[in-house]
């Protein structure tokens, strides 16, 4: 499978000079963001060979770990990427926070970016370090995908990347083996049951092999009742993420609500057809992915108030299109 970042296309004057040599990558947030992240610095190492060292949660840190393109992983908690208890004085540890501002300190680097652009985050570490911090304001309802030409201009002088948006579906050689993630961080944006188990029966039905991708604290019901049915053709993924990711990049295609996987599946150029409860998807679908939005989808902008924290807008999702996705992919190349 492709190990290289989806930039088609780089542009830099000969008249700019790299002073970079090292940079540290600020990305406390969830896997989605995280793995965002390491594909732009794969395509930064790969193109300046740049060092590269990472800031991240705990449950992260083994799977960028394992990315050959990083040389250091500092863990770090931080409190206002929860969805609760992110103003709570006590979830702040000074400890913590000293430790980090050590191993800044003390790495050597040129340069801190905060990737996501957040101003908290900005401020933050603008206050535990006197190493440059690029912390930029992107411009509103850009893709995420677009913060590499960001970073680029702004700290090389001049550099432009053209990013491939055709679908990926469009060049698929075969689809036999399914990845399959129905959950997410957030719980409005996770695949309701009965969804779910007419979704998973319509795909064993048509006769593929079904990677469940599950949480490690979750445990489904309608997994055992499968298992037994469709013992050669259903299998459950619960475990690591590295040994998830293995699996992913075995497969022919990646379905996913949105969610860190969607992301993951781009990272390691897996098709992916991607289900939105909210129409966020021009921001946050990886260029190439194929959306499918839900009949009743919601603004995008309710999506992180705690009082919609529970709903399900993909309730109306239609399972049929996502079906019909897979085969269109097929008939365009022959395989049907």
């Amino acid at each position: 499978m492709g190990q290289k970042g989806h930039f088609d296309a780089f542009i830099l004057p000969k008249s700019v000079k790299l002073s970079m040599k090292s940079l540290l990558v600020f990305e406390p947030w969830n896997l989605g963001d995280l793995v965002i992240a390491a594909n732009f610095a794969r395509y930064i190492n790969d193109k300046f060979d740049i060092s590269i060292s990472f800031i991240c949660k705990p449950q992260w840190a083994e799977w960028l770990s394992s990315q050959n393109f990083v040389e250091t992983v500092f863990t770090f908690e931080a409190p206002w990427t929860r969805i609760r208890g992110k103003y709570n004085p006590l979830n702040y540890n000074p400890k913590q926070i000293y430790k980090l501002s050590r191993f800044i300190k003390y790495t050597n680097i040129d340069l801190v970016w905060d990737v996501r652009g957040d101003v908290r985050q900005g401020l933050f570490l603008k206050t535990i370090t006197t190493k440059k911090v690029y912390s930029p304001k992107y411009p509103k309802n850009i893709n995420v995908y677009n913060r590499l030409s960001y970073f680029l201009k702004d700290n090389f002088g001049h550099a432009e990347i053209e990013i491939n948006k055709k679908s990926k579906l469009d060049k698929i050689c075969n689809i036999t083996v399914i990845s399959l993630f129905i959950d997410s961080y957030w719980p409005n944006r996770q695949l309701p049951y009965q969804k779910s188990v007419d979704l998973i029966m319509n795909l064993l039905s048509n006769g593929y092999f079904v990677k469940l991708i599950v949480p490690p604290n979750k445990d489904y019901d309608l997994a055992k009742e499968l298992e037994k049915k469709f013992p050669n053709s259903f299998y459950l993924l619960k475990d690591s993420v590295v040994n998830i990711a293995e699996e992913i990049k075995k497969s022919d295609i990646m379905i996913s609500t949105d969610s860190g996987w969607m992301h993951m599946a781009y990272y390691y150029n897996i098709p992916c057809i991607a289900m939105f409860g909210f129409d966020n998807h021009n921001e946050w679908a990886p260029p190439g992915t194929k959306i499918i939005l839900a009949a009743n989808y919601l603004p995008k902008g309710e999506r992180y108030k705690l009082k919609y924290l529970n709903i399900s807008p993909l309730e109306t999702i239609n399972i049929s299109a996502v079906l019909k996705e897979i085969q269109e992919a097929q008939q365009e190349n022959g395989l049907l």
